[in-house]
């Protein structure tokens, strides 16, 4: 295997405790994660809201301390990336925050939000204003050049917010939920604007999003997580097989993802745990975060080992890696 370009080894990331009644002020809300992120990958984590993709995300760019565990990017760690150059990383690693109005200034018009990301690349004045009329057309908001960004479309600025990411040209792009909250005709624009500059630059994308459907079309390496913790890692084949070996969570997201589109599948029968939305529910580190939800639990006489040990990721085919105790 290639040398990767990110590098997660038992990484932990800790928040403050809100509960009252918690013994330790700080807890974990990411356990334990390992990955590997190969240079020009589109690398896709998915899971459902509140199971810490996006918090995952802003790790993968520095965003938040008290963690254990390392994240390299080209085998540096990324803290002292940005204790020793921090405007060189920000240069080459960028992130889609979900809220675009959160990263767009409202006081300022739409050109000249994009002249300002060209200007943190160039210098010379000419090359920014060909730089900035060229992300303008390729965003397609040429003609709102002189707008300020409450007077947008969700879609427009999202595309501003986007042009002003690729104005610097990284090398790593964290996109997360980039097409949330988007009609059908936009969230196409946003990904082919994403996939072709991936292509033109050989960047790699991490992709986050709570639709595994997407995820399945764009991404060429999918990480699971539920609760914090990741549960399953696969090459994906761009065609996902109802009969293939994966974790029963991805199962179910699969499940989900499809039940529109076919009439005949059932997400309701056959469920023989309690739904706890992971977003609520608590995890304090012992056995399986999936085990109230899990429909292997008693079928496959693992229940006891679910209860009390969390199942490690274990290769189960080639490229593909599952934590679940009832899959071998």
């Amino acid at each position: 295997m290639e040398d990767a370009l990110v590098k997660v080894s038992n990484f932990t990331q800790y928040f403050r405790s809100r509960d009252k009644n918690e013994k330790l002020p700080f807890i974990p809300y990411l356990r334990g994660i390992n990955l590997s992120i190969n240079q020009s990958d589109v690398y896709g984590i998915v899971g459902e809201s509140g199971c810490g993709k996006s918090t995952l995300g802003k790790c993968l760019v520095g965003l938040f301390s008290l963690t254990e565990g390392n994240i390299q990017y080209h085998g540096r760690e990324i803290n002292e990336w940005i204790h020793d150059s921090a405007d060189e990383f920000r240069k080459q690693v960028q992130i889609i925050f979900q809220n675009p109005r959160s990263a767009l200034n409202m006081s300022m018009r739409v050109e000249d939000l994009i002249r300002e990301a060209v200007k943190i690349k160039y210098s010379n004045d000419k090359i920014i204003k060909q730089n900035v009329n060229r992300i303008l057309y390729d965003m397609q908001i040429e003609h709102k050049r002189r707008d300020y960004p409450h007077q947008l479309s969700g879609g427009e600025r999202r595309r501003a917010g986007l042009g002003r990411i690729l104005a610097v040209e990284p090398t790593l792009i964290i996109a997360d939920e980039p097409v949330s909250s988007l009609d059908v005709s936009y969230k196409g624009l946003i990904i082919d604007l994403l996939l072709k500059y991936k292509q033109k630059n050989n960047a790699t994308i991490v992709f986050i999003s709570h639709d595994i459907h997407l995820i399945n079309q764009i991404c060429n390496r999918v990480a699971v997580m539920f609760m914090g913790k990741v549960v399953e890692i696969f090459d994906n084949p761009k065609k996902f097989n109802h009969y293939d070996i994966h974790h029963p969570y991805t199962q179910e997201l699969y499940t989900a993802a499809l039940f529109f589109k076919d009439k005949e599948m059932s997400i309701i029968s056959d469920k023989s745990g309690e739904f706890i939305d992971a977003e609520y529910a608590k995890y304090d580190g012992t056995g399986c975060p999936y085990f109230q939800r899990c429909e292997l639990k008693n079928t496959m006489m693992c229940a006891l080992k679910c209860k009390e040990k969390f199942p490690e990721l274990i290769d189960v085919n080639d490229n593909q890696k599952i934590a679940c105790h009832g899959i071998k």
